[in-house]
């Protein structure tokens, strides 16, 4: 598509059909030049490239994920499990899986070749779902760990093959709304609406460094 590093919007077109209101586009980072416009049905809320940037996941207050052919603009997937606003989205270090955190508080991930989720994560009490609005999600840099960020002030991180709670990072004083693993997954960062960013020792429990 001519365009080495690309990022991706939600916007409204004029003129766009009365039920793809809110398309996401994607633009040439260099000279903010748009490149293709993805329909999608509702207001996006999460947007994540793979590694590659050869797909695109899109999310939204439909509670519909799809993944998208970057250079064509085809609609390639659609993931449809989720009955709440799609938060956050994320591909796997590999490609082959996707996470996705959910308005209700639930943790997902998706096997993409066949679209079918694999896990939904649970808290140690064995209860469907996270304590809490969960706002943000992503995955360590092997793919083994997923880490999500919730209204309740809290991390908690996620064996990624059994989909169990590994550890609670507690420190935070309003919500999560943010966070990452470092690039050689030794550390995590996240942001809050207590007005700090905090980093953790991601192998530790009490994430002291």
């Amino acid at each position: 598509v001519g365009c080495s590093k690309p990022t991706v919007v939600n916007a409204r077109i004029p003129g766009m059909p009365a039920d793809y209101e809110t398309p996401a586009l994607m633009l040439d980072a260099a000279t903010g030049n748009t490149v293709l416009i993805f329909g999608v049905q509702d207001a996006v809320r999460s947007v994540a490239f793979n590694m590659d940037g050869t797909q695109l996941a899109t999310g939204g207050t439909d509670g519909i994920v799809r993944i998208w052919d970057t250079q064509s603009g085809e609609e390639m997937l659609v993931l449809k499990q989720q009955k709440s606003w799609i938060n956050s989205i994320t591909f796997s270090p590999d490609g082959t899986q996707l996470a996705t955190c959910a308005q209700s508080g639930t943790v997902q991930l998706w096997d993409l070749a066949t679209g079918q989720p694999i896990k939904t994560f649970r808290t140690d009490s064995n209860t469907i779902g996270i304590l809490g609005l969960t706002i943000n999600v992503a995955f360590s840099p092997d793919g083994s760990r997923i880490v999500s960020g919730s209204s309740d002030e809290t991390l908690k991180v996620w064996d990624a093959q059994t989909g169990k709670e590994t550890f609670t990072l507690k420190g935070h004083t309003d919500r999560v709304t943010s966070v990452a693993f470092s690039p050689d997954g030794s550390r995590i960062v996240s942001g809050s609406w207590d007005k700090t960013l905090r980093v953790w020792d991601a192998q530790s429990a009490d994430g002291t460094l």
